[in-house]
């Protein structure tokens, strides 16, 4: 049997424009704090479908860095994927996570979409529009495909004018029919904004937007990675992966690939407040 699939990648209105989100470290009410988190800076989509992650080998690569510099924060980036449970790539692989620091990123972004480069492969005009005007000094974007529950690709009538198709497989509340499976992730970074910074610190950072596909939308306080390169907690921003940062990279890659995002992001909330552990 065949089931026709809507593709989940087309972007649902977004969340509260300007919506403020406030992290802090007190313990008052940690799971509605993680719970805020979550839904602030994960992508909304149409059906509660999964959340995206990478599911092949990781291949990190740095841009706009002296070699040795640049070798840090791919080692870095590295460890902290295969902490994930995500295979890294052998030595000369197609690097498919690039961290690149570039004069003005949000300018840069301009200039590839001018160019209709390939690096924004999988963006919509409007996902364009979102990346550059994120605030500060930072921007991110991935590639994401979509997949069956066992990460089959779906195939398309002569015409492509229908909706991507796939073999049918059981349905339940528990169990999604896709996966929505990252194929790679670009991070964008000011370089006069990483002058004299920890090259730990900023790898940190690359890594929660690459790996855990994290969106800014509003204000992020200082019990996140994520502060670090906005106008207003850039001065606060932790030095490392904060208890939330690491929970929801871990609470999102723990587990099956298939669940509705909904379940996903209850399971990640656990993580989070550390009440779980991989």
């Amino acid at each position: 049997m065949l089931l026709a699939l809507a593709f989940f990648l087309v972007q649902a209105a977004e969340l509260r424009r300007d919506q403020e989100v406030v992290i802090t470290s007190e313990k008052g009410d940690q799971a509605h704090q993680a719970r805020r988190y979550i839904e602030s800076v994960t992508e909304p989509g149409f059906g509660d479908p999964p959340l995206a992650r990478f599911s092949g080998s990781v291949c990190v690569a740095t841009w706009g860095q002296p070699q040795a510099a640049g070798q840090i924060v791919v080692d870095r980036i590295s460890s902290i994927a295969a902490s994930l449970g995500l295979r890294m790539g052998e030595t000369g692989c197609s690097p498919n996570l690039l961290v690149a620091f570039v004069e003005d990123s949000r300018e840069a972004v301009r200039q590839l979409a001018r160019g209709n480069s390939g690096a924004l492969k999988g963006q919509t005009s409007r996902d364009i529009k979102r990346i550059v005007a994120e605030p500060g000094h930072a921007r991110s974007w991935r590639e994401v495909e979509l997949r069956g529950r066992d990460g089959e690709r779906p195939f398309y009538s002569p015409d492509q004018r229908e909706p991507p198709m796939m073999r049918g497989t059981a349905i339940s509340r528990l169990s999604s029919p896709i996966r929505l499976e990252v194929v790679s992730a670009t991070v964008f970074i000011d370089r006069s904004a990483s002058s004299g910074r920890d090259l730990n610190q900023m790898a940190d950072y690359a890594a929660m937007r690459a790996l855990g596909g994290v969106r800014l939308r509003g204000r992020v306080g200082d019990a996140s990675i994520l502060a670090l390169f906005t106008p207003d907690g850039d001065k606060q921003a932790p030095r490392t992966l904060t208890k939330f940062d690491l929970g929801y990279l871990k609470g999102l890659y723990a587990g099956r690939s298939d669940l509705s995002g909904s379940m996903k992001k209850q399971s990640m909330v656990s993580y989070m407040l550390d009440e779980k552990r991989p």
